[in-house]
């Protein structure tokens, strides 16, 4: 089972007319100033936009918790010509998350209930069926490993950093979960 922790889209999954009151509030605008309700409801759908903006900065945030350690990230990237694998190590979790999705795509970030983060992405080349990444942090058996053979290339290194506990996933607590967090979250 997996929980998702930022959808850049999930704003599109909402009806305006549920957030009319809060988004009121929230600007200090009312209804006097909208022409017609359907104005209303395009200000309210391009503000559900914008806060999206405000949870990935919360969403990054968050993952500042389990900064320190390198990150490698390991998937796919979906191209015209099709899956493309790959790796790369990234100085901590918050840089890769940073670095990863494209401009012009959709992502969304989940984790399991063992800690495991994936990015799941859609973008121009693959608006079905996208990109898939999953990020882990290095232990000190990795770190040690990495730092020997870091110049290695790309491939090897990451597959051998995904052995021998070289790495682990993401401790829920650091981002304020549990695992009863999943306990009501349907396949």
């Amino acid at each position: 089972m997996k929980k998702v922790l930022y959808d850049s889209q999930s704003w599109l999954e909402e009806n305006p007319a549920d957030y009319i009151d809060e988004f009121l509030d929230c600007t200090g605008h009312t209804r006097d100033e909208y022409r017609t309700e359907e104005n209303l409801l395009e200000a309210v759908s391009y503000w559900l936009e914008c806060q999206s903006r405000y949870d990935w900065d919360d969403f990054l945030d968050l993952l500042k918790n389990e900064n320190g350690a390198r990150c490698l990230v390991t998937g796919y990237f979906m191209s015209w010509m099709g899956p493309q694998e790959g790796g790369k190590v990234f100085r901590d979790l918050w840089t890769a998350v940073s670095d990863i999705p494209l401009s012009d795509s959709h992502p969304i970030f989940s984790i399991n209930e063992e800690g495991l983060l994936t990015l799941e992405e859609t973008h121009h080349d693959a608006p079905c069926k996208g990109n898939h990444y999953e990020f882990r942090l290095l232990t000190a058996a990795g770190e040690k490993y990495y730092n020997n053979h870091a110049n290695d290339d790309r491939r090897s290194l990451c597959e051998a950093l995904l052995t021998n506990k070289r790495t682990r996933n993401l401790k829920l607590s650091a981002l304020g979960l549990t695992v009863k967090d999943f306990a009501d979250i349907t396949k």
